[in-house]
């Protein structure tokens, strides 16, 4: 009796979900993984800065996308961005270019009807979007991440947009994040 109480609480201790395998039927996640080096438009390859000040050359964002099923999780990791400082970040429809308004219009799961820029808070809201809003810390650096209930249709998202502020959700603005700063290519 002793041993096998010692064996329940040894299991116990462990965690008797760690061990335990997935389900033989359990199809593992789809994941996706983007990196890219923020540089002017002239020698950009996949990530580029229209705002050097806000967006210096050099700094880093690291994109993973993991398909669950019907859900989607996208993480975002920044590095050598302005301190302290409050960013929007948005899926869009088109590549990255080197203009701001190369990468097309935001993403959403239910497009509006009413078209494009959508400030309806009905379609521009962060359950039939990807925002990624961020306040960098006091290095730079920042952490996002998302669990959307949907899946991107494919070729229909193609980049991250890095935005002067956070994300409004007003009436009529909802959407609106200030001016275009930086894009990353991304094809979710």
């Amino acid at each position: 009796m002793a041993v096998a109480l010692a064996a329940a609480a040894a299991t116990a201790a462990c965690g008797s979900d760690a061990a335990a395998p997935p389900p033989a039927n359990a199809a593992p996640p789809a994941s996706h993984i983007t990196t890219g080096v923020f540089l002017v438009p002239e020698i950009a390859s996949n990530a580029v800065t229209y705002d050097p000040a806000k967006v210096p050359q050099n700094a880093t964002a690291t994109v993973t996308e993991s398909v669950h099923g019907s859900q989607t999780v996208v993480t975002l990791n920044v590095t050598g961005l302005q301190p302290s400082t409050e960013y929007g970040v948005h899926a869009t429809t088109e590549p990255c270019g080197t203009q701001p308004g190369s990468a097309g219009a935001r993403y959403q799961n239910r497009p509006d009807p009413a078209g494009v820029p959508s400030t309806d808070p009905e379609y521009a809201n962060t359950s039939n979007e990807l925002w990624l809003d961020f306040t960098t810390t006091p290095a730079g650096t920042a952490y996002s991440t998302r669990t959307l209930g949907w899946t991107f249709r494919p070729g229909e998202a193609r980049s991250l947009v890095f935005l002067d502020h956070l994300t409004s959700t007003g009436t009529h603005d909802a959407g609106d994040a200030g001016a275009r700063l930086a894009c990353l290519d991304v094809d979710f």
